[in-house]
């Protein structure tokens, strides 16, 4: 259904826009001088010197000016029909005179089912995600926020108490890691769950801000590595602050 449904937008698409290209241009058999008022926009229909081989074509009509208008009459389409022409471009738009605006319309339909059944794959895709066996169940996602959060709350507490550079970036990489490995990482694989409960736009706003979380913690185990422990602990006060507003939007969805 993805791809079908994705051959489906791309279709529509490519055929709404080449139908909107005609809106202005319309089909001489359209106009009635007695009921439109049609302007012409650009040069319409174009005749040859059959005498001369090497003139260029002129057009049969121009445009007026600004203050003068060319409004078509039925002697302008009599001259433009006896050139060959079947097409002018009007300066307005009018519905009545766009012949394709059906097909605009079946495509603007194909571009909005073919963009729900992408969307009903994808979720599909997330919530039919089979664990396997040897995976254990998972915490709830909002309280491997909140794990996650107390652990770096200790760690930022145990920090401020600590005194040998070489004790304190040992443990921001050990806690680090073991937020990774209880938290963070049981929390992207609980994207099914997330999918399912607050559909994929409220998933989008929670995994905005986690994913930032998460990017703040990595930055503190790289740090801590390099033995820049100050940038380290920067980042740590940011993730946890961002941890914050992960459980705020958390809690927005849950209510």
């Amino acid at each position: 259904m993805k791809l079908i449904g994705s051959l489906l937008v791309t279709i529509s698409l490519i055929i709404g826009v080449l139908t909107a290209t005609t809106a202005y241009l319309v089909p001489i058999d359209r106009i009635n001088p007695d009921e439109d008022e049609v302007v012409l926009h650009a040069p319409a229909g174009s005749v040859v010197d059959e005498e001369d081989p090497t003139a260029l074509p002129e057009p049969v009509l121009r445009p007026g000016t600004m203050d003068e208008p060319l409004v078509l009459t039925e002697a302008h389409l009599e001259e433009l029909r006896d050139a060959g022409a079947t097409r002018v471009h009007a300066k307005e738009f009018s519905f009545r005179h766009w012949q394709e605006w059906w097909i605009f319309l079946l495509a603007c339909i194909g571009l909005t089912a073919g963009s729900l059944m992408v969307r009903t794959a994808m979720k599909r895709e997330l919530t039919q995600v089979a664990p396997s066996p040897s995976e254990q169940p998972v915490a709830a996602p909002r309280e491997l926020i909140e794990n996650a959060r107390k652990d770096a709350l200790d760690l930022q507490n145990e920090l401020s108490k600590m005194t040998d550079p070489r004790a304190k970036q040992q443990r921001i990489l050990s806690q680090v890691e073991r937020m990774q490995e209880q938290s963070f990482d049981p929390f992207v694989q609980s994207r099914p769950k997330l999918v399912n409960d607050y559909g994929m736009a409220g998933y989008a706003q929670i995994m905005d801000r986690f994913a930032a979380a998460e990017r703040q913690f990595n930055r503190a185990w790289s740090a801590a590595a390099d033995q820049v422990l100050k940038e380290a602990e920067v980042s740590i006060a940011q993730g946890i602050s961002i941890l914050e507003e992960t459980l705020d939007r958390l809690a927005r969805q849950e209510a």
